[in-house]
């Protein structure tokens, strides 16, 4: 259920890039508020990138940690039911944690912008149904793109919630088997008990 978030982005995405956003509500603005939602786009676009960003970087060093401490804890383990299971989970988030990286890299990619640029400018100068026309492309091409950019988001953040979540069952059950291992390991005697018994045969 949890691999199925990014199949379904991927999915929604195509259908969005190749399908034509609806300008009714954009064509109905005034210059001024076209202006202001091109602008607002372009906002909501930097905030995206700049969230995927700092989640790709954090996530990527929460990776390695997370595969030195479940390593660690693993090798403490005799071998179990227990132990069999935390490794599966501990593989699961991996993966789960994996995909979500490698979603927030393809946020990253470059993506292209509007409403800037000499050209763009020159033809808002000049004012009337061309200007116009530049502003309206603009907008919607924006939210096209944000959409896109907030699908791959949602599903990042989703992959990493539930590759956390995994792993921390996985690190509860591994907690179980090491505790079970050593309730099973065999108990040494007493130094005490053990110098006394050697004293009671005489030496």
């Amino acid at each position: 259920m949890a691999l199925a978030i990014p199949i379904q982005m991927a999915i929604a995405n195509r259908h969005v890039a190749k399908s034509d956003i609806n300008t009714e509500n954009i064509e109905a603005l005034s210059d001024g508020d076209l202006q202001d939602l091109i602008l607002s786009e372009w906002i909501r676009a930097k905030e995206l990138d700049e969230k995927l960003h700092k989640m790709t970087t954090v996530l990527s060093v929460a990776v390695a940690i997370g595969g030195l401490v479940s390593t660690t804890m693993l090798q403490s383990v005799g071998g179990s039911t227990a132990k069999y299971v935390a490794i599966g989970l501990y593989l699961a988030a991996t993966s789960l944690l994996v995909i979500g990286i490698a979603l927030g890299f393809n946020g990253l990619l470059p993506k292209k912008r509007y409403g800037y640029g000499a050209a763009y400018m020159r033809n808002v100068a000049t004012g009337g149904e061309t200007a116009r026309q530049v502003m309206i492309e603009a907008a919607r091409e924006f939210e096209r793109d944000n959409l896109i950019r907030s699908n791959e988001t949602t599903a990042a953040v989703v992959s990493i919630r539930n590759g956390v979540l995994v792993f921390a069952l996985g690190i509860g059950v591994n907690l179980y088997a090491l505790a079970t291992t050593e309730l099973d390991a065999p108990q040494e005697p007493p130094i005490i008990l053990v110098e006394a018994a050697v004293i009671a045969r005489g030496g």
